[in-house]
């Protein structure tokens, strides 16, 4: 296992150990850019830090498990940018076991000749109070290939608590307007595709230390 401390810092990851835990403090930023296949990330959230995680991912016949833990007055944006081929399964976990947590979490992802699985679930823990949890899953699915998402609040306690996830096919009337500027089919639908990815991306190489 590969351990990281992120304490009021900046940094981009391309991992190749299969299991990383990052431990968060502060005002912190980072961005993982490749992992390898049956990879699991564990992010632990200190109290009263200011996060945000992107992954921006091609996935191909891949495992991913993501654990979020989260204590007091953390703020964390997770954001995950994926295109997918072949047969992948993503598991997307956030634990909030304290007060005052606010926890978004954006997914975007685009197939490209595969299946995806996904399950996010938020799991709040007895006994805490003035949490909000909300997780938004969009993909875009070219070849009618199965994908399954599976938005899920297991929650007993006081939260203010949303999900959403859709699936759509490419944008005609966004690929009719490309095609209209001389531009060919397959590159006005990449073009479309990597501008529903890049969307949700916050973070700038230029906020790097590392």
């Amino acid at each position: 296992m590969n351990n990281i401390l992120l304490n009021n810092s900046n940094s981009s990851y391309d991992f190749n150990s299969k299991s990383v835990t990052i431990n968060v403090l502060g005002n912190s930023k980072a961005i993982v850019k490749s992992i390898p296949k049956d990879f699991s990330l564990e992010i632990n959230a200190n109290k009263s830090s200011n996060i945000v995680i992107e992954l921006n991912l091609t996935l191909d016949n891949n495992n991913l498990n993501i654990i979020i833990n989260d204590l007091d007055n953390v703020h964390l944006d997770l954001n995950m940018a994926v295109k997918y081929k072949n047969n992948n399964i993503v598991n997307l976990i956030s634990n909030i076991k304290g007060n005052n947590n606010s926890i978004n979490i954006k997914v975007r992802c685009v197939e490209d000749n595969g299946a995806l699985n996904i399950l996010a679930e938020g799991r709040v823990n007895k006994n805490t109070s003035n949490n909000y949890y909300n997780e938004d899953i969009k993909a875009i699915v070219e070849n009618n290939n199965s994908i399954v998402i599976k938005p899920n609040l297991c929650v007993s306690s006081f939260v203010s608590a949303f999900h959403n996830a859709t699936i759509s096919n490419i944008n005609k009337d966004e690929l009719f307007y490309l095609e209209s500027l001389g531009m060919n089919k397959d590159t006005g639908i990449n073009l479309i595709k990597e501008g529903f990815l890049k969307g949700i991306l916050t973070v700038r190489e230029g906020d790097f230390n590392a």
